[in-house]
């Protein structure tokens, strides 16, 4: 069945022809259609509200807006120029370390470096360093041979090549024990002069033509160059406040007025038994050093050598003990029983035992005693000579454990044990080294 009509007729299919507005079939007559001054390939976009017209993207670059290009060439890059407010192409410049705000460049030279003066990077070449000896602006060497040294020859201001000689000797040992001289056997030519009236060097073993070496002792009984705080020569007039005595008066126990008696200078120790009070310990003492140390003393009988008067160096314990190492009489007393002992004090008026080693110096002669802290022991050496570094006339006589009696060392010092009678001893000088 179809639908038949004319243009008398005024309704078509149920539509009222009335209703159709001349130009309906435009797009510009669109209500949601707003259209202004067509141009040849221009587009509808939808601004939010209604289609306009606007011209098509052209899918380049320099058709942004934002964007200025002008006869680009190859390798440029955009960069934003705020003052245009647009991206412009421009050529960039590579950088450079010259431009650089702390660097200085002045002549390059191939091989250069930038070395830093303090307020700059600056190019600089890199020096040359000698590869010998020789090559050094401070050494002058001229035809080398075997066994030559390097002397400093202050006329030049230069190390020179020199073969070594005996030069003007050694014109001082420093320090307590000092070192031992090694002269070998073809050393036979060497000379040692001593310089100074307490100086006695003494020579021990072979030597000469062959044989074990020969030693020169340094000489103990000359005062240390550097003497520690616990050292005394007693030449003074008063007993140094470092000390504190034992049983006796400074008066008694003090003297230096006159040269000492037993060699060692213009002053020594008198110590001064005023009583007969048997096992009584007459001394001075000062406090022990915190770290493990070497006392040394020379010591000498000087009075009645009655059975077991002795002079010792001790240390007294943390425990309130008494450890002594010296010389004493010998049994029945006289001057030639000389005996070396180590004693053990329960107190300071309180004796407990003893232990004799053998005989020491006779009466008329000084003893060189030494005890070494070691941190466990309490090593008691013995010189009749005063030599100690090196020379077989020291042993080793004693080791003392730090345990066994005293605990630990609280003062150290220097007295005399007189046994029933009264007696006197005297000590030469007390050294006391520590690490």
């Amino acid at each position: 069945m179809g639908i038949v009509g004319n243009k008398d007729m005024r309704t078509v299919g149920g539509v009222d022809s009335t209703n159709l507005k001349p130009g309906a079939n435009s797009l510009a007559n669109d209500s949601d259609v707003a259209l202004t001054t067509l141009t040849t390939g221009q587009v509808l976009t939808w601004d939010g509200t209604k289609w306009t017209n606007d011209n098509a993207s052209s899918g380049s670059l320099a058709a942004l807006s934002d964007v200025s290009i002008s006869s680009p060439t190859n390798g440029q890059a955009l960069v934003y120029n705020t003052a245009a407010s647009k991206w412009e192409n421009t050529t960039l410049t590579p950088a450079s370390i010259a431009t650089l705000s702390d660097v200085t460049l002045s002549s390059l030279a191939s091989g250069q470096f930038l070395k830093w003066n303090g307020t700059a990077w600056v190019n600089v070449t890199i020096p040359t360093y000698p590869t010998t000896l020789a090559g050094d602006t401070d050494v002058l060497i001229s035809s080398p041979t075997n066994g030559q040294v390097l002397t400093y020859n202050s006329s030049a201001g230069k190390w020179e090549n020199a073969t070594p000689s005996g030069g003007s000797g050694i014109t001082s040992i420093a320090g307590e024990t000092g070192p031992v001289i090694t002269l070998s056997s073809s050393d036979s030519s060497v000379t040692i002069t001593p310089s100074g009236s307490n100086i006695d060097l003494k020579a021990t073993g072979g030597g000469g033509g062959g044989g074990s070496p020969t030693y020169i002792d340094y000489p103990i009984d000359v005062p240390p160059v550097s003497p520690s705080t616990y050292d005394d020569e007693f030449t003074g007039a008063t007993l140094a406040s470092k000390w504190s005595i034992i049983n006796a008066t400074s008066g008694d126990t003090l003297r230096s007025a006159a040269p000492d008696n037993t060699g060692s200078g213009p002053g020594y120790l008198l110590i001064d038994s005023p009583y007969t009070t048997l096992d009584r310990l007459y001394g001075i003492f000062q406090t022990a050093p915190s770290v493990p140390f070497t006392m040394t003393a020379k010591l000498q009988i000087d009075g009645a050598t009655g059975n077991y008067n002795g002079c010792l160096i001790w240390v007294l314990g943390t425990n309130g003990k008494f450890f002594g190492f010296g010389t004493i009489a010998g049994a029945g007393g006289g001057n030639s029983l000389m005996n070396v002992d180590r004693m053990y004090l329960n107190s300071d008026y309180s004796y407990n035992s003893d232990a004799v080693f053998g005989a020491a110096p006779t009466f008329a002669a000084p003893l060189y005693v030494r005890m070494v802290n070691d941190g466990t022991y309490l090593n008691c050496y013995l010189s009749a000579s005063g030599y100690f570094g090196g020379s077989a006339s020291a042993s080793l006589v004693y080791q003392e454990p730090l345990s066994n009696w005293i605990a630990g060392p609280a003062s150290i010092g220097v007295g005399l044990h007189p046994y029933g009678q009264k007696t006197r001893a005297l000590c030469g000088w007390f050294r006391v080294t520590t690490p």
